[in-house]
């Protein structure tokens, strides 16, 4: 995957905007909301901006704190390893077409989920992780 030069977030009040989300001269946008904002949504946004302007974790992670100070944005540390695996697999978990060979960072990262979920006593092939795991 070539890597784009990533735009510096740290001057921008907003983020750039692609010609194909104005439509009619309307600029066409989504809200992401979950309760409180600090864990869920937050990390949506942060993995759809890190593939979208290939930027890196942390700069998007200080750029989205910097939007809603408080609550603070927080993702808990399973999403932040998931993010982390995100930006490592360059935003493909997949190793060839069919989906079915993870690359190495996901695979281990699902080895290390079933190891833990095992050790709740669950069978380590859930398909969420149990709350209990989001701390």
């Amino acid at each position: 995957m070539e890597q784009l030069a990533s735009p510096d977030l740290s001057s921008l009040t907003s983020l750039p905007i692609d010609d194909d989300r104005i439509k009619d001269n309307k600029l066409e946008a989504i809200m992401v909301h979950c309760d409180l904002g600090i864990s869920r949504s937050p990390t949506i946004i942060i993995a759809y901006l890190m593939r979208k302007l290939h930027i890196p974790l942390m700069e998007v992670l200080e750029f989205v704190q910097s939007k809603q100070p408080f609550p603070r944005v927080r993702p808990s540390k399973n999403f932040t390893r998931q993010l982390q695996v995100w930006e490592e697999v360059g935003y493909q978990v997949w190793e060839n077409k069919d989906k079915t060979v993870p690359k190495p960072a996901y695979k281990a990262f699902l080895d290390d989920r079933a190891a833990l979920l095992k050790e709740k006593g669950l069978t380590g092939n859930e398909p969420l992780a149990p709350l209990s795991l989001l701390d």
